[in-house]
């Protein structure tokens, strides 16, 4: 700590100590002044801790073929004794890398032991995004109920009986 700060903390502990108030300073240095317990705090982990190796799923997928896959085919990828939604998970990030976001469909199979991945061209893929039925119902127009006056709409149907 600098003198300048020393001298400034010095007269704001004097300050802080003749109101009675409790108060904590913790200096550059890490020292703690004052009367009031600080608990120190736990940094935040910045990654979670990874489940598998750095590199095991990447070398996984490879070993599967996921490379191979070409446009319009389906692949079984195996779990390989592995978590199958980590696996999935992978095949995601991979898939959105190399092929694009919202080219490829994944699914976990039933038995939980590999991974479905089914890979789509750009032209499919912004297809399946659009609704089919909203473009065969562009050209049609819905009907339009004929335009009431203001008169037309206060008057009573003929079928309106009133009670006496």
């Amino acid at each position: 700590m600098t003198p300048i700060e020393s001298q400034v903390l010095s007269k704001v502990t004097a300050v802080l100590a003749n109101l009675g108030l409790e108060w904590a300073i913790k200096t550059s240095d890490g020292e703690i002044h004052g009367n009031l317990k600080i608990e120190s705090q736990k940094a935040k982990p910045k990654k979670r801790e990874a489940i598998y190796g750095y590199g095991v799923l990447k070398k996984h997928l490879e070993a599967q073929g996921i490379s191979s896959i070409a446009i319009n085919t389906h692949k079984v990828i195996s779990a390989g004794g592995m978590d199958a939604e980590v696996v999935r998970r992978s095949i995601c990030s991979y898939g959105s890398q190399h092929w694009g976001n919202g080219t490829y469909k994944t699914a976990i199979t039933a038995d939980r032991k590999g991974v479905e991945v089914t890979r789509f061209d750009k032209q499919t893929a912004k297809f399946m995004k659009e609704d089919p039925l909203a473009e065969l119902l562009s050209g049609l127009e819905a009907p339009q109920e004929p335009k009431k006056s203001f008169i037309d709409a206060l008057r009573l149907p003929p079928n309106f009986r009133q009670s006496r």
